[in-house]
């Protein structure tokens, strides 16, 4: 199809633009208000006169009706002709749905210069709004076009399909003009998130056009009727203790026509259509997933498209925590509920909403109230029906153990949403989050936050990690007066909160990363194949080509005692995570018996979260380390193999704790005789590699498939002298720092530093026996010239050999 037959087809949309153009609808909707006013003043002044005389309030009260209605048939035809091609959720025979135009791209066409479209694409409205929309400021954009660039004309576009929109009109001219593919890719954009902020665009184009549509079908069979409601009993007790659902979920902003939950809300309306036992009980750790499903029903209930048998009903949450407020003796709880359910059951159209219904039942317990009982009669009425939210631990502990209400709720446990679903989610809060705060969200910044939301939130699920993240953005770019919010101020924000830096990697941060060995080895020294190793798999990492649904990066050190493992994760925690503290430390050798996956796990029976569980749900962004690793029990070994293959598990109370956002390192001492062997034979160590670790894996230390989960094991070989008299440097001048803040001086000679590699040459403990010696000689001769006043503030220290004898 060329552009002169997509102009043709527009063409009913050209009526309407060209009077917007001529005659704004602003301007017309003032003067029809204004018509509309006048003649109602004129008509009330024409009562002075005698009934049968024709006075100048008469004529005047004619006068404003006439533009009135001319006003308003003027409108109507305008919308008609808007309306033309309009996708409708019920059939109307005056849309012609066999002519597929679009109003957002005819607006388009209307001003196009067909010397240039791509200048006249975004010279309108909606154009500029796309263009904002994708985070491209106005002036970057007025740089490009003004630019040397080579044009594209109508005459050169063609369209696959003989019916078109915004987005096919948009991918041609994207495909087409190379210069402006060159310009969005300059400025961060690709062609998904280009196309994807003109569907939005588009969409919310259609909405609008359907909302002003008051006489149409669907608006129509949306309001309810009055004879339908006179129909029902009255609920008057249920106004203190039940609020309807809409007064407290803005079920304005759901889009039942976006797929999200369809499944599940199709699954409620099937339960609720039932003649008896028509209850239903969502089951989710996040009590918004099962509001969601409940508002997307009622919102199909208010549209008038839900099943014939749930028409005209009213969803009523149940306040079970002011009921329980409000009666403290058993008796009067008792006859209050049963009067309030008897009151739902005589109205007929009430669906009766409870959330949390298992603290609903320990709250009623703690009054030495049977809930499950009370409830049993009114759960098989054919004129009452309930829907109750759980947890999935409080089903399991509160409501499965309860056959009363088992048997009489039909379980709906609602599927996990990605990345892709929660985008949908997210773009039905922007339109209120952005009249609240006075900003402006582009699509790339939405894509971000999803993504972010779902990589580094660590609490709760899609998509309510991507939901809290959206409610905390916006204030925070208020406060650094950001009105475009953009995919870098995402980023910025994501690193402010979880202290670890996303998005593209800046100059400074490029440096620190491309040097991170130089980093790492100013604490640890030597062990070149460990540092080198760590380095490359954060690059991998930071650089976005790691694996999103495993931990950031995973190492097994394996080597001797006092080789550096320790200090190396305590280097990578201070390089990466900009802290030496933010470390999880397990001893494994604890964890050895029947009761370690409990105690790492929690224990369902006791209704407790293991010590793994809250300790990584407490410290979400930070190293795990695991000393010891191979004292582990097996099934604690099984664990950690899930872990590092799928970066989740999951506690005792059935809740997931995410683990991507750690970077796991576990130690062992295995085959540490085999590296000493190696080491004195003078064999390579790295040449010698496959050997041990084939020997762990022999001596049945270590399985293959979990030493293949880890993205490397790196082995420690045994310290040199050279490499000891730098640990016993690196060490003194921790303890001169210390000193320093006393006013002292530490001198560290040679003497000092030949004397400790001496004692601390001890191969079972290595860099350690240096420590000790540090501790039990260095420390002790100063404490001791500190104590008798020999070492003064402002005084030097330096200790000969004959004071270390």
């Amino acid at each position: 199809m060329t552009f002169k037959k997509l102009k043709k087809i527009s063409e009913p949309h050209f009526y309407c633009l060209f009077l917007d153009k001529f005659f704004p609808k602003t301007i017309r909707n003032i003067l029809r208000k204004g018509a509309a006013l006048a003649s109602l003043v004129s008509f009330a002044l024409s009562f002075d006169s005698l009934p049968l005389y024709f006075s100048k309030a008469d004529g005047l009260f004619f006068f404003f009706i006439f533009i009135y209605l001319t006003l308003s048939f003027l409108e109507f035809f305008y919308q008609s002709m808007r309306d033309e091609g309009l996708r409708v959720r019920v059939r109307e025979s005056i849309i012609n749905k066999d002519k597929i135009i679009d109003y957002a791209l005819s607006s388009i066409l209307f001003v196009t210069n067909e010397i240039d479209v791509t200048l006249a694409l975004f010279d309108s409205k909606i154009g500029a709004e796309i263009l904002i929309r994708s985070g491209i400021s106005p002036e970057n954009f007025k740089n490009f076009i003004y630019s040397e660039r080579p044009s594209i004309m109508a005459s050169s576009l063609n369209f696959r399909d003989e019916s078109a929109n915004l987005l096919s009109y948009l991918d041609v001219i994207y495909d087409t003009d190379k210069a402006f593919q060159s310009f969005l890719s300059q400025n961060s954009v690709n062609k998904d998130e280009f196309m994807g902020t003109a569907n939005w665009i588009m969409n919310t184009e259609d909405k609008k056009c359907r909302q002003g549509r008051f006489w149409s079908r669907e608006n129509l069979g949306a309001m309810p009727s009055i004879g339908t409601s006179w129909s029902y009993g009255e609920s008057a007790d249920l106004g203190e203790y039940g609020v309807p659902f809409e007064n407290v979920t803005n079920i304005s902003l759901f889009d039942i026509e976006n797929g999200y939950r369809d499944r599940e809300v199709r699954a409620l309306e099937v339960i609720l259509e039932r003649r008896e036992e028509a209850n239903a009980i969502i089951i989710d750790d996040d009590e918004r997933v099962a509001r969601d499903i409940v508002g997307r029903l009622l919102k199909k209930i208010k549209l008038g498209v839900t099943l014939p048998s749930i028409e005209h009903k009213n969803i009523i949450e149940l306040d079970s925590n002011s009921l329980i407020a409000s009666y403290k003796n058993k008796g009067e709880f008792e006859a209050e509920l049963l009067k309030i359910l008897n009151q739902s059951v005589s109205a007929g159209n009430i669906i009766l909403y409870i959330r949390d219904l298992s603290g609903f039942l320990g709250s009623a317990k703690n009054l030495g109230v049977n809930l499950a009982s009370l409830l049993s009669p009114y759960l098989a009425s054919k004129n009452l029906q309930m829907i109750a939210s759980a947890t999935n631990a409080d089903f399991h502990f509160f409501i499965e153990t309860s056959p009363t209400l088992l048997e009489k709720f039909e379980r709906i446990i609602p599927d996990s949403v990605g990345v892709e679903a929660s985008v949908g989610v997210i773009l039905e809060q922007i339109p209120s989050l952005e009249k609240q705060y006075g900003l402006v969200f582009s699509y790339p910044c939405i894509l971000t936050l999803v993504s972010t939301a779902d990589r580094f939130v660590t609490y709760g699920e899609m998509p309510g990690k991507a939901l809290s993240l959206l409610t905390e953005v916006a204030p925070w770019a208020v406060e650094r007066k950001i009105h475009i919010i953009r995919e870098n101020d995402v980023n910025i924000f994501v690193s402010e909160k979880t202290g670890i830096v996303t998005g593209a990697i800046k100059e400074k941060e490029a440096e620190k990363i491309e040097h991170l060995e130089e980093l790492l080895h100013k604490r640890v020294i030597g062990q070149d194949e460990a540092v080198n190793g760590i380095a490359d798999a954060i690059r991998r990492s930071r650089s976005g080509i790691g694996n999103p649904k495993k931990p950031l990066a995973s190492f097994l050190f394996i080597g001797p005692t006092g080789v550096g493992k320790t200090e190396v994760s305590k280097a990578l925690a201070e390089s990466f995570f900009g802290d030496e503290k933010k470390m999880i430390r397990f001893d494994m050798s604890e964890y050895n018996g029947p009761e370690a996956i409990s105690q790492l796990i929690g224990d369902f029976t006791e209704n407790r979260s293991g010590l793994l569980a809250s300790r990584v749900r407490d410290n979400p962004y930070s190293i795990l380390l695991l000393d010891e690793f191979e004292k582990a029990a097996p099934d604690v070994l099984d664990l950690f193999l899930q872990i590092l293959d799928e970066g989740i598990f999951t506690d005792a109370l059935g809740k997931q704790v995410g683990c991507r956002n750690l970077i796991i390192i576990a130690t062992s001492n295995a085959g540490s005789s085999l590296i000493w062997d190696t080491i004195k034979s003078g064999k390579s160590l790295m040449n010698s590699k496959d050997s041990i670790v084939n020997s762990i894996i022999k001596d049945k230390i270590f399985r293959p498939e979990l030493l293949n989960r880890f993205d490397g094991v790196i082995f420690f070989h045994p310290l040199q002298n050279k490499e000891l008299e730098n640990i016993a440097r690196l060490e003194l001048q921790k303890l001169g720092r210390r000193l320093k803040e006393q006013n002292i001086e530490l001198v560290i000679n040679e003497e000092i530093i030949n004397f400790l590699v001496e004692k601390g040459s001890d191969p079972e403990f290595g860099g350690r026996s240096i420590n000790r010696a540090i501790q039990n000689q260095i420390e002790n001769i100063i404490s001791r010239k500190i104590v008798s006043g020999q070492a003064k503030p402002g005084s030097k220290i330096e200790i000969k050999k004959e004071e270390l004898l």
